[in-house]
């Protein structure tokens, strides 16, 4: 350590004050300057808040961000890449995922197993039921009505663990009913099946969307799927009935993706997109009634 005094004398109480950079001052009677240099300063114990330090002694970790804890200072935990530090009340802050919207998604045609990718706490979710199929005609027993659409549902579902997994179930649409030409042996559609999804190794709420049902030979339309669980609750649309006799059969109803099979004076038109319900086969002789389209599970995150 080296001292410099440059005064010949020294009266009086003196006073000894340190700066952060370890450079010590003394100031007393009869002095101009007196200065210590040192290559560092250690304090006996923790500097005080209020006399401008931390009141900790903890050599904080690289990345680490100092908080008040009300009577001194402590540091966070470090983040991973692309966080940020958000406020927790009066609690230490912590560390969280920026949402920047959806980049990706995951569309199960059939079913499968959805796994919650790296990094994702949280997903949406669409869940469409499959169409029904529509009625046949037959020679003497025409204008079957078409099939209703799938019902949907779309939620958020949160606090998820990635790597854990949510059990998809796709809906097959329904049958369109096979015409006759003998009498009134024509035959109904047959009801879409029902899409969901519900806990594989992560627990969450089932959600069920049912499919369309069928559609009548005797003119009358199939009513639209319904959904349960979801967040937003959608039912499709039903099948309309056909005029009867000769007249064309009726439209197929739709889901949230539009898709019934439109009407026509022959065979009944499949349901597009997903979820769309089949058309009545239409006309005086034997047609078979259109197909539902199959449903469909959307995963975005």
């Amino acid at each position: 350590m080296a001292v410099t005094i440059n005064a010949d004398t020294l009266t009086g109480s003196a006073v000894v004050t340190a700066d952060n950079s370890g450079v010590l001052a003394l100031q007393a009677a009869g002095v101009t300057k007196l200065t210590v240099a040192s290559s560092g300063v250690t304090l006996a114990s923790a500097l005080p808040i209020a006399s401008g330090g931390t009141n900790t002694t903890t050599t904080p970790t690289a990345g680490a961000i100092p908080y008040g804890t009300g009577t001194a200072y402590a540091f966070s935990s470090v983040g991973t890449s692309g966080q940020v530090l958000t406020s927790a009340g009066s609690s230490a802050p912590t560390w969280s995922n920026v949402f920047n919207g959806f980049s990706a998604m995951q569309v199960f045609l059939v079913s499968g197993t959805f796994t919650i990718p790296a990094g994702k706490t949280a997903v949406k979710v669409t869940v469409v039921g499959a169409g029904g199929g529509a009625g046949s005609a037959s020679g003497s027993n025409s204008g079957p009505g078409g099939g209703g659409g799938g019902g949907a549902g779309i939620s958020y579902l949160t606090s998820l663990t990635p790597g854990n997994t949510i059990s998809v179930t796709v809906g097959t649409g329904g049958a369109g009913g096979v015409g006759s030409s003998s009498g009134f042996n024509a035959t109904d559609g047959t009801t879409g099946g029902s899409s969901s999804i519900q806990s594989g190794t992560q627990s969450i709420a089932t959600i069920t969307a049912t499919g369309g049902e069928f559609g009548i030979v005797s003119t009358q339309g199939g009513a639209g799927g319904t959904c349960s669980g979801a967040n937003l609750n959608i039912t499709g649309s039903g099948g309309s009935a056909s005029g009867g006799g000769a007249a064309p059969g009726g439209i197929g109803g739709s889901s949230i993706f539009g898709g019934g099979g439109r009407s026509q004076n022959s065979v009944g038109v499949n349901g597009g997109n997903y979820g769309g319900g089949g058309s009545g086969a239409g006309g005086a002789s034997a047609q078979n009634g259109g197909a539902g389209a199959n449903g469909v599970v959307i995963f975005e995150y």
